[in-house]
């Protein structure tokens, strides 16, 4: 029955984890982009906050660049630079980092790169991606730890109850 546990809740941990894995790529994949400098158009469906990434070679110098955002009503919006370290692998090998946000409401915006322009890299608009991948992660290593640790709780229980057996006999 422990064995039984034991992989039943690695197959469902390794899903999870998987599916999670898919869906992050699926993410990063829906980004809007832009060549450097160049502008593109995000249509945003949900209100929150929406990070710009700089997508390019690992070791590429992540240049001084300037952002602006237009709002569906032709206002701009304040951008901020991004506090943290937020990176993320593209399918075609190149890194993503995080480096400005902005609030948005549902709309169409008008973001805007001026800047020098790094070969091979790009801009990309989307989500955080850190937030809800962290999330399942967590749920998927916490499936498999709960499966594992109550196949071993269960294998200890199940031998002290066979060794008391044996000692009434």
């Amino acid at each position: 029955m422990a064995g039984f546990v034991a992989i039943v809740g690695l197959v469902a941990g390794i899903a999870w984890g998987y599916t999670v894995f898919t869906d992050y790529r699926a993410q990063v994949d829906a980004f809007d982009r832009a060549q450097i400098p160049g502008a593109v158009t995000v249509t945003v469906e949900r209100a929150g906050e929406r990070v710009v990434y700089l997508e390019g070679r690992r070791d590429a110098i992540v240049p001084d660049l300037q952002f602006s955002v237009t709002g569906p009503d032709g206002s701009r919006i304040a951008v901020q630079d991004y506090a943290g370290n937020l990176r993320y692998d593209t399918s075609d090998g190149h890194v993503g980092r995080a480096v400005a946000t902005f609030d948005a409401t549902p709309g169409v915006y008008l973001i805007r790169v001026a800047g020098a322009a790094v070969p091979g890299a790009k801009l990309a608009v989307g989500e955080g991606v850190a937030v809800s991948s962290i999330a399942g992660v967590v749920g998927a290593l916490f499936v498999i730890g709960g499966a594992l640790s109550f196949a071993l709780a269960l294998t200890i229980v199940t031998a002290v109850q066979r060794t008391r057996n044996v000692g009434r006999r």
